[in-house]
């Protein structure tokens, strides 16, 4: 069985270097504590950089410890730099995706997702498509809006087409959630606004007919999904209450879950369980937010406990992302 986990952070020493000597701009200034390094996003982002999260030679080591074979690399959340201007995004979108080629190249358990600058849909899709071609990348990751924007917005139905036609694997990490002014204490911006507001970013793809328009699309939502799978109930209700009688374009919301991937990230195994029978075994990966406080150091270990049944236990380790993102698996090669 291969072992391969589709949320695990990664930012590049090569992103780093041309941050720190003015290579490349940053939405925001950079704090020196001696040898540590915190960048001060514009937005409010505080995103430190210790060696676990830009130092390529712990990748190794951390893979060993949590039993991964593989890992699909992304950028940290916050320096997607989707609310800075769209040439500065792009810049931070080369340098990150030259510099996770660069450890890609070094280092063949590493698989690449590509940042795009995404507040510009045609910069975006000139990125994807060097990260595709010029790079070979499989994949690229995605916040869960741009600055307001929906992944559903028609502004990026171009956007998805390109995905399509490259047929890359798209993994979506939520990112600035609604209704801030509400969840200022307490971490409530994490805790509940995050899963929130991946379910709107599922939901404004659902109904707005990305997923009818682009069959074949393979988008995997981080945190096992948000909210979205405990909603998928009341959608295909309220579809056939209020939608389908106003002649909807759109099918169940449910029938487009064969697109619609979710990462094992819920913290519970009982949730787990929840949502391996919600959405199927077949549309759960592997997560584990590695190297964030949120995350799960065994994130194998946690799939273990929860699932019982082996097979649907390698679909969700492994077997499933090895098709999506092309890997090879030991039984191929033998």
């Amino acid at each position: 069985m291969t072992v391969i986990d589709v949320h695990w952070h990664h930012v590049p020493k090569g992103l780093v270097d041309a941050i720190l000597d003015g290579r490349c701009r940053i939405a925001g200034d950079i704090k020196r504590d001696g040898d540590k390094v915190t960048l001060l996003l514009s937005n409010g982002f505080k995103q430190p950089l210790p060696p676990r999260l830009i130092d390529a030679g712990t990748i190794p080591g951390a893979l060993e410890s949590a039993r991964l074979d593989y890992v699909a690399a992304s950028l940290a959340p916050p320096l997607t730099h989707y609310w800075a201007d769209p040439e500065v995004g792009l810049e931070v979108s080369r340098y990150t995706n030259d510099g996770l080629a660069e450890v890609a190249a070094a280092n063949d358990r590493v698989i690449p997702l590509g940042n795009v600058p995404l507040q510009d849909p045609e910069l975006a899709i000139a990125e994807a498509k060097r990260c595709a071609g010029e790079l070979g990348f499989k994949g690229l990751a995605l916040g869960s809006n741009a600055e307001g924007v929906n992944l559903g917005d028609d502004s990026l139905l171009g956007f998805w087409e390109t995905v399509r036609e490259l047929d890359l694997f798209v993994f979506v990490h939520g990112l600035s959630p609604l209704g801030k002014e509400r969840m200022k204490q307490h971490q409530l911006s994490n805790f509940v606004g995050l899963p929130i507001d991946t379910a709107v970013t599922v939901g404004s793809m659902v109904f707005g007919g990305v997923f009818e328009k682009l069959p074949g699309l393979k988008v995997c939502f981080s945190h096992g999904g948000g909210a979205f799978p405990c909603l998928l109930g009341r959608w295909d209700h309220g579809f056939k209450a209020r939608l389908e009688p106003e002649g909807a374009t759109i099918r169940l919301p449910s029938e487009y879950l064969t697109d619609i991937y979710c990462d094992s990230l819920t913290h519970d195994p009982a949730a787990l369980r929840y949502l391996v029978e919600r959405v199927g075994a077949s549309q759960v990966l592997l997560g584990s937010d590695h190297p964030f406080d949120m995350g799960e150091a065994d994130p194998v270990g946690k799939v273990e406990a929860a699932i019982d049944d082996e097979a649907v236990r390698a679909a969700v380790l492994g077997d499933t992302a090895a098709g999506l993102l092309g890997v090879r698996q030991e039984s191929e090669v033998r």
